[in-house]
């Protein structure tokens, strides 16, 4: 294969490429410099759309290449991610959602962001009469930053509640955060 011409540009710049060794390109200084010269001086950019919450109805200012906003969508399930639950190395063990309806803790995700620096601490979560329903503490390593995720399938009836419960083992550090889905019955 012989040399390929490239043209740069609009300017009409071209160079020729030679076979390619190593996957690579090289090229001198003068043809980085048209290369340079050449590219579009004036970059197009979309202006964002703007959405003012707070309106009745929201409004919505459209910018660049943006459509109005679309009728609002149906209703949703129910079905819906529980706010993050920090907790730290001195929290007792609580009671951490409670949802309105029943329905079944499907995923759990623990993200350990400070280590424990205890003998042994440990974390679980579950609920009341049953403290590691949904996840145990060899589910999770409290002395590794890390994150671990189980599949909880935890049911809670009308009144019940996911509830997390710390063992520090005299550590003086340590926190994270978890996350859990719930899905309606």
């Amino acid at each position: 294969m012989g040399n390929v011409t490239v043209t740069v540009g609009s300017g009409g710049t071209t160079v020729a490429v030679s076979p390619v060794k190593n996957k690579a390109v090289t090229v001198s200084a003068a043809t980085a410099a048209d290369i340079a010269n050449n590219r579009p001086k004036n970059v197009t950019t979309c202006n964002p759309t703007k959405v003012t919450p707070s309106s009745n109805p929201t409004n919505v200012a459209t910018g660049g290449g943006m459509g109005a906003q679309g009728p609002q969508g149906p209703a949703g399930t129910g079905d819906s991610d529980v706010a993050p639950i920090n907790f730290s190395y001195g929290d007792a063990g609580s009671d951490v959602f409670t949802p309105a309806v029943a329905g079944t803790i499907t995923v759990l995700r623990l993200v350990v962001l400070t280590p424990f620096n205890g003998s042994a601490p440990s974390l679980v979560l579950g609920k009341t009469g049953s403290l590691d329903a949904a996840m145990a503490a060899t589910d999770n390593d409290l002395l590794s930053e890390g994150e671990y995720e189980i599949t909880a399938d935890m049911h809670l009836d009308v009144g019940e509640s996911l509830r997390i419960t710390i063992t520090p083992d005299g550590s003086t550090a340590g926190a994270g955060v978890v996350f859990a889905q719930f899905v309606e019955d």
